[in-house]
This record gives structure tokens, sequence and C-alpha cells, in this order.
């Protein structure tokens, strides 16, 4: 076991591996090719784990406008406080970049996803300040990618091929039971939001991944690798359902396919002139439903529903075809858009019997 400290993304040590002076003689080309490759890696998942959890500071700027993804959707004169805020809006009230939130069939933090991921991390000797973030943060989730990565370049520099391939085999194990099951949805719900420096990010970090899993080979070494979700409830066989069973299966991921946020059930509202009211996601997406009984507009709200669902499902489905190592990932996230779309386009019709 490779025992190593970590403290997570807080204090001022930011990007500890600038410089590394320690030359290699004794390693092959092919050896010295890996460790620059390995700590390239390294070096990239830190700066995007940062961002996530950070956000744009004077302190990250310079590194995001090094990398020329992310300098095209820098913004201009904003000041600090104003990516703060931006930061704050996307993933403090409108996606939340927890694997638990998109795996977990309760849509909750914590949980069985939080504590497995815990569980990887105590596997490794990796540690993680999360008095401010659940362990299963993708900030933190990076960064245990960083972590190994580093630790692979390690083992390449002091000639221990050994240790290098079994740090890359902790790696592959990593991402298919964890981050390659939730990025996608991540990465689409993201895109969607108004925040092109965050899109941006979430794209480059799903190119980065999926770069790693394909230089990882990790579809031929790990065979065991398809996602199954959990079965979400049969709502039209149920007789007792309501809106808000409607609501809360669409604000749970792993049944309904996406993640729907604050920001775009304030655009459905505004787009039929809707009133939502106040509070949790849950409460303003059950008020938007019943408006839209009450206004008689619950059929086209659904059909414009089953047009963001449908989306999504292409969105997976272009994913998979511009990244193949995604593949075993993305067809049940497709899948589960697809019955989304065809419940709410069901469910346009039943608008009496909701009310």
């Amino acid at each position: 076991m490779i025992e190593r400290g970590f403290t997570g993304f807080g204090g001022s040590a930011f990007y500890p591996h600038q410089t590394r002076e320690n030359a290699m003689p004794q390693n092959s080309a092919a050896e010295l090719s890996a460790a620059e490759a390995a700590l390239g890696r390294s070096r990239l998942y830190e700066v995007l784990g940062r961002l996530y959890h950070l956000g744009l500071t004077p302190e990250l700027l310079p590194y995001a406008a090094g990398i020329p993804q992310l300098a095209a959707a820098l913004p201009a004169d904003r000041s600090a406080d104003e990516a703060a805020a931006d930061h704050h809006a996307l993933f403090a009230f409108n996606v939340f970049p927890y694997q638990s939130i998109f795996l977990d069939p309760t849509g909750l933090l914590g949980g069985a996803e939080s504590a497995r991921v815990q569980a990887a991390y105590a596997r490794s000797g990796f540690q993680v300040d999360a008095s401010d973030a659940s362990p299963d943060h993708l900030a933190f989730e990076l960064g245990f990618l960083a972590f190994l990565c580093d630790a692979e370049a390690d083992a390449w520099t002091d000639a221990l091929p050994g240790v290098a391939v079994e740090m890359r085999q902790r790696q592959a194990a990593f991402l298919g039971a964890h981050l390659l099951r939730w990025l996608g949805p991540f990465v689409e719900v993201v895109s969607r939001q108004a925040f092109p420096l965050y899109a941006a990010l979430a794209d480059l970090t799903l190119i980065t991944v999926a770069d790693h899993a394909a230089a990882l080979d990790i579809t031929a070494t790990h065979r065991n690798l398809n996602l199954t979700l959990p079965d979400p409830p049969d709502l039209l066989k149920r007789e007792e359902t309501g809106l808000g069973d409607i609501a809360a299966y669409l604000l749970t991921p792993p049944h309904s396919g996406t993640f729907l946020t604050r920001d775009d059930i304030g655009r459905l509202g505004r787009c039929f002139d809707l009133p939502r009211g106040f509070g949790e996601r849950r409460h303003l997406l059950a008020n938007l439903l019943r408006a839209a009984v009450t206004y008689e507009t619950f059929p086209d709200l659904c059909i414009d529903l089953a047009a963001m669902f449908t989306v999504a499902g292409r969105r997976y489905t272009a994913m998979a075809a511009d990244h193949p190592a995604l593949v075993p990932w993305m067809p049940p996230w497709t899948e589960r858009t697809g019955q989304t779309a065809a419940l709410l386009e069901t469910l346009a019709g039943e608008a009496e019997r909701l009310g």
C-alpha cells in the first residue's frame, strides 16, 4: 500500500509538483514517457479538482488561462467576487457535484455511495479534509486520481514498474467503480446551465477522464464494468400517483436519467408563465406541476420536459460516440432518459387524473 497524507484542497500549497528536479538517467525511454504521462495527468487532475472545489480564484486564474479549452471561456474583466458568485450559484444552488446525488436511488447526499468512495480512498492511504464537502465530491475524486497518478509517476521515476502497474490498476478500478458511472450525466447537466466557463471545465473533465480510461485500456482489463441503474418506481401502475411523486421521480437522476436544476425549473416556469414558489427543488417542481394543471398547461409542460430528457439521451449517445472508452457507462443513462421521456408523453394525457 502507498501511504501518503493528503489534506484535501485547503491550504496554500497549490500545484505541489510544478518542477521535478530528480533526473531519471537509469530509466528506459518508455519508462520516462510513462512517468511524464502520469505526472501530466496528476497535474491536470489537480487543477480541475481545485476549480470545482474553489472556483476561479485569483490563485487559479493563471492555471486556467494556461489551458486552451478553459482560456477560451474565461470571462473578461470579471472580479473575484463575481467569479465566486458564479461558482456558488452553479455548484451550491443548481448542480450538486456528488456521486451520491447522481447514483443513490434516494437522490440524497451521502449514504452508501459516499461510503464506497471513502473506502476506496482508505485502501490507498488517501485522506481528505471533508469538513466542508462529502468525500464523494467531484473535486475529491479528481484529487484521488491526481494522487494515484503522482504515485505512478514516482514509481516509474524510482524504477519500480511493479508499483507503477499497481497504481494504474487502482486508477482503472476507481474510474470503473466510481467516476465513470456518473461523470456523463454531470457533464450533461452542467452543459445546459448558463455558465460557459464551467461548461468548458466539465467538457475538459470528460475528455481528460475518457483519455485516461483509454490509456488504461479499461474496457479490456476490467470486464465487469456495465452500469446497472436502480429500478425506478412504476408511476403509471400506481393509482395513488400524484404530482409530488412525479416531481420526486424526475428529480432523482438514477430514476429519470438526468438532473434537473433550480434554474431548469425556473426556465420552465417562465416559459409557461407559471408560479413555482420557493424552497427545495422538489417543492419547486411539484408547485410548477400543480400550477400547470390549474392553468391547463400540464400537457405542454410534460412535452417540454420530455424534450429535455430526449436531448440529454442524445448527448449521452454523442459522448459514447466521441469517446469509445465511455461506452460501458452511457447506454443505461440513454435508456433511462428515453423511458422518462415516454413516461412524460403518457402523463401529458392524464392531467385530469393528476389534478
